[in-house]
């Protein structure tokens, strides 16, 4: 493995990133303190252990997480006692769940007609908590009994039919109040548990895989996890776990120094919406904001903005429609890298040595290798889950074929079921067929970026990229950004109606024309 984002068993997908040579002088803002063996001595102490939890529990209050004195507590358990680390991360994950630590606000507004006191809004949430639990083990258990009796039986492809066929009953049965606020709750915090049952699924053959209820400690952990599993499941956590005291301190020292660039990229954050404010708004931050007042020097528009001026006929110069574009792909951008790098720190704080899931995509010499290491947890899901399984069983004869079927099975067919099921707040409210309508722009998003994926990989099979080079450097990372600017227009969505021909008007402004 590799810092960069990418394990071996995946090279045939996507182009392998890897870290420069260690004897190679690179300038760092953070040093490597990992690699100081003084400090890995200390921190591999007593000491040294309290040392690097206050100095990472004070970055975690710093980032404003009011639950900072109880991961502290956590971490705490983990460093003294990592024999147990196992069932510390399950209390841990129990406790976040139950206390509602991780509960969208989109929870409350399925019971806006039913209780609305916060003491049963509560216990309707540990309720909904509990059936979600339950029914993972009871299909875990289920598949496994079925498997043994039907040979080709698919666990995946059924848990999927199974959820989208709850939620299609979900729609058409005619419940009103606390029922149906207890039904829509349970099938959205499901929705959020489906991928980890995935992984959990995916590894009941392995010889050192744990009981189910151990599993649970890893659905939606207590680091912080989206839909997709950070960082994938029990399998990929047991081959980075810190087996000795001395890679513990490592992992620790490696999470701490991850949280305080997150800082550097929140100022970063801060300053890009100080000189572009229609972005958005940002943290309050009173020294930064006396440093940094709302400038817009550039008048730079937002993408909703410019939209709509282009939908009224008037688009704004195609000058300022492309940086439009730029600063909402930089910013989306760094938006991720932020909370993505918030959950690797908090999983390397308890003992895994997980990899980043944004690691330099703006660096990306080719379309594959954007998507590898712009959010690279997805990009694993999405080969785990639809890429191997169709590799090992069609066009076996054919390999180039093979290799492009398969990468359209992930990243269009996979990447359109992900996000398809992932709007189950917005199934509650149009049902599952105006829903599908609705997300015909993104069908199409998926459709270029994996036809993109796949040709991007044949073009450059073979070909070694000389980074040094100008190409390599500037020229090609450059052409890759662009491709994914451009396509950002497509799964764009404002606060209002966009049409396809509205997008297409947009994309021609921006070369000046209508």
């Amino acid at each position: 493995m590799n810092e960069g984002g990418t394990i071996g068993s995946t090279a045939a997908v996507l182009a392998d990133i890897k870290k420069p040579a260690l004897s190679s002088w690179r300038f760092r803002l953070i040093p490597r303190f990992e690699s100081y063996p003084a400090v890995v001595s200390f921190v591999a102490t007593p000491a040294g252990k309290l040392t690097n939890i206050a100095i990472f529990s004070a970055g975690l209050y710093l980032h404003r997480m009011n639950w900072w004195a109880e991961a502290t507590v956590l971490f705490l358990g983990l460093s003294f006692f990592p024999q147990y680390r196992r069932a510390l991360v399950l209390a841990g994950t129990m406790y976040w769940l139950f206390m509602g630590y991780w509960r969208s606000a989109r929870f409350a507004e399925f019971f806006s007609s039913g209780p609305t006191d916060g003491s049963k809004i509560h216990m309707a949430w540990w309720a909904i908590c509990a059936a979600a639990l339950l029914f993972c083990v009871g299909y875990y258990k289920a598949s496994n009994a079925i498997e043994e009796r039907w040979a080709n039986y698919r666990p995946l492809t059924g848990l999927l039919c199974v959820y989208f066929g709850m939620l299609v009953i979900a729609w058409y049965l005619s419940l009103e109040g606390i029922d149906r606020a207890l039904l829509w709750g349970f099938l959205f915090l499901l929705g959020k548990y489906i991928w980890f049952l995935a992984y959990a699924l995916a590894d009941r053959k392995a010889a050192a895989t744990p009981p189910i209820w151990w599993h649970l400690g890893y659905f939606h952990p207590f680091w912080g996890s989206t839909s997709t599993p950070f960082p994938k499941g029990a399998a990929y956590l047991r081959k980075v776990e810190a087996k000795s005291d001395r890679d513990l301190a490592i992992c620790q020292i490696k999470a701490t120094k991850l949280l305080y660039w997150v800082g550097g990229l929140i100022i970063l954050k801060q300053i890009f919406v100080a000189f572009v404010p229609s972005l958005g708004s940002r943290r309050s931050i009173p020294k930064l904001d006396t440093i940094l007042p709302q400038y817009d020097y550039f008048g730079i528009p937002n993408m909703t903005n410019a939209f709509e001026q282009s939908m009224n006929g008037t688009p704004y110069p195609f000058y300022l429609g492309i940086f439009a574009l730029i600063a909402f792909f930089l910013y989306t951008t760094l938006k991720l890298a932020i909370w993505g790098h918030i959950f690797i720190a908090m999983c390397r704080m308890a003992g895994f040595n997980a990899l980043r899931n944004t690691y330099n995509p703006l660096g990306s010499a080719t379309i594959a290798e954007f998507w590898n290491r712009y959010y690279y947890y997805f990009k694993e899901l999405l080969v785990d889950m639809f890429f191997y399984p169709a590799f090992l069983r069609y066009f076996k004869k054919k390999p180039k074929l093979r290799m492009f079927f398969a990468t359209m099975s992930a990243a269009f067919f996979g990447n359109c079921i992900y996000h398809y099921l992932r709007e189950s707040n917005r199934i509650f409210e149009a049902g599952p067929y105006q829903t599908l309508m609705e997300f015909r722009y993104y069908i199409l998003y998926a459709f270029i970026l994996a036809s993109g994926i796949g040709i991007s990989q044949f073009i450059n099979e073979g070909k070694p990229r000389v980074r040094s080079s100008l190409n390599g450097r500037i020229i090609s990372p450059v052409r890759v950004c662009s491709f994914y600017c451009l396509l950002s227009i497509l799964w764009y969505q404002g606060n209002f109606e966009i049409t396809f021909m509205d997008r297409i008007n947009f994309a021609l402004s921006l070369v000046g024309v209508g």
